[in-house]
């Protein structure tokens, strides 16, 4: 449970709300990866780059948290 005492892990929580670990963890991998990025686009090309539409996909996974783009860079300042 060492990922639970992470400082990023917890103030991810306090944003989101208490999750299952692995969603949480999951997203504090792809928030990482979308650190620096301009837009959706940018960032779902590196997350789902197979995919035919990147930026629907990383938007439906962050309205899955509740999460829009806009959060991201809020989000990330705190990481």
């Amino acid at each position: 449970n060492n990922y639970q005492n992470d400082i990023y892990y917890q103030r991810l929580c306090e944003k989101i709300g208490e999750k299952h670990p692995i969603e949480v963890l999951t997203l504090l991998a792809v928030l990482r990866i979308c650190k620096g990025k301009k837009n959706l686009a940018e960032a779902g090309k590196i997350l789902f780059s197979n995919d035919t539409n990147p930026s629907s996909r990383i938007r439906k996974f962050l309205h899955k948290f509740n999460l829009k783009w806009e959060d991201v860079n809020e989000i990330i300042g705190q990481l």
